[in-house]
């Protein structure tokens, strides 16, 4: 699992609140991020109705959020399939 990837489609659901938008917003299949998230076990608590982060995730999605940088989203970060390039390399903190 490219671990880049999958922090990028954790942050989407967190954001969005959903799997289906993050999927709309990563132009992504709703089977990818699912699976993606799946491999993620333990971090998100999923009804049929909401998204809820848990303790352990919201740990992860912190480290996530420093690691792949305040413009992980951005359009020109982004490769047609949403994701951050394969190249991308975070800022390090000096």
């Amino acid at each position: 699992m490219d671990r880049f990837e999958a922090m990028t489609i954790l942050l989407r659901v967190v954001d969005k609140g959903s799997f289906s938008g993050a999927s709309r917003d990563l132009g992504v299949p709703l089977a990818t991020v699912s699976r993606k998230v799946n491999e993620l076990t333990k971090l998100l608590l999923r009804t049929t109705r909401k998204v809820e982060v848990t303790d352990a995730g919201a740990a992860y999605v912190t480290s996530a959020r420093r690691i792949l940088g305040p413009d992980a989203f951005s359009r020109k970060s982004m490769r047609p399939s949403g994701l951050p390039p394969a190249s991308y390399m975070p800022p390090v903190a000096s």
